[in-house]
């Protein structure tokens, strides 16, 4: 109950998401704003908050990013769980419940899939390269560069014991083949390619090392998986438990007004683990319990394409502004945003009536 809005298994499926994320429908709702032009995001604004002001919980375990970078709604760079696992998206903004919490915008919850007692799965592949993308918008070319992308992927759920307990998992995969500059050379201001091939040369022959060429490719990879168990304890008790991973890279180099060579990017690589137990009963017609506990535990790493040669910064005027930029990324020598988060629940729900009481500790 409250200002919000509610996104079934039906209605995700009809929606198109290129990135295959909760995202793009989350785009559909009007107190969403969803902007894909910033770095780390696309950038996710509920009710008109900053992006990180929202909570992210799967199964109801907090997957946010604990150290606020990303804007994309989530604890990894990538979605990290498969739109094909997901059976519900709840995107609060003004609960009327107490027991939610922890956010000023909104709070974005994903209910996964679950088995039943009929064996349904599915498997898919999908692929595009800049063959199959537009270069040209009103007659200024867009500077497509090559590229590639696979994604593939299967579900599959069923009974283990029929009535009793169930199963579901998910898998899904991702490669690309991408450029690693996110502007051609046309686009940065106060550089040619010249001037780029030039301060190639003085770093092969000065200073000894290769720094990369500006327009270089990468090789990137996500990966997704979902075991999920529900376990019905007769009319009255259920059981469900559920491990999560999400492991995947991204290639990056922050300054987009700077020609920036192969050699000064970085990799941000995230592994993602989640581990999710919860147990609802009906004790009697009017009193019902929720016991809750969970574990998110996220690795990151940040390295460095080069890390073993300096920063070098190349300005075409003393103090003037960098123009070029080469070697190991001056922030990236020992780069670790590791972050574990628990969570434990307990909640009570009495029908007293035409009221209903709710009691807890989170």
């Amino acid at each position: 109950v409250g200002v919000g809005h509610d996104f079934d298994t039906m209605t995700i499926e009809a929606i198109p998401s290129i990135t295959r994320d909760f995202i793009s429908t989350l785009a559909t709702a009007p107190t969403i704003v969803v902007d894909p032009t910033v770095d780390r995001g696309p950038a996710v604004s509920m009710a008109g908050q900053n992006f990180r002001f929202n909570n992210v919980t799967i199964d109801g375990v907090a997957q946010n990013d604990n150290f606020g970078l990303h804007m994309n709604a989530s604890a990894t760079q990538r979605t990290p769980i498969s739109i094909d696992a997901v059976e519900a998206l709840n995107a609060n903004i003004a609960p009327f419940d107490v027991s939610y919490g922890n956010f000023i915008g909104g709070n974005i919850n994903i209910v996964t899939k679950s088995g039943g007692n009929v064996f349904k799965g599915g498997v898919f592949v999908a692929t595009t390269d800049d063959s199959l993308t537009g270069d040209e918008s009103d007659g200024n070319d867009l500077g497509i560069a090559s590229f590639d992308e696979l994604t593939y992927g299967a579900t599959v759920g069923g009974p283990v014991v029929k009535d009793q307990l169930f199963f579901f998992a998910n898998y899904e995969k991702f490669d690309t083949t991408r450029p690693s500059n996110t502007q051609t050379i046309d686009n940065i201001a106060g550089v040619t390619q010249a001037d780029v091939d030039r301060a190639i040369g003085i770093f092969q022959n000065v200073y000894g090392f290769d720094p990369g060429s500006f327009d270089a490719t990468d090789d990137d990879q996500d990966e997704k998986m979902l075991l999920k168990l529900s376990w019905n304890l007769g009319d009255r008790h259920r059981v469900v438990g559920s491990y999560q991973v999400a492991d995947g890279d991204v290639i990056f180099d922050d300054f987009p007004e700077v020609a920036v060579l192969q050699s000064n990017r970085y990799n941000i690589n995230e592994k993602l683990t989640a581990y999710s137990l919860q147990a609802f009963s009906t004790w009697t017609d009017r009193l019902s319990t929720e016991f809750r506990y969970g574990i998110k535990d996220v690795e990151n790493r940040q390295v460095s394409v080069d890390p073993a040669t300096p920063d070098f910064s190349v300005a075409f005027a003393p103090f003037g502004p960098t123009r070029i930029a080469a070697g190991g990324d001056r922030f990236r020598h020992a780069n670790e945003l590791d972050n574990e988060s628990e969570l434990f629940r307990l909640r009570g729900d009495f029908q007293a009536g035409s009221h209903l009481i709710t009691a807890g500790v989170e």
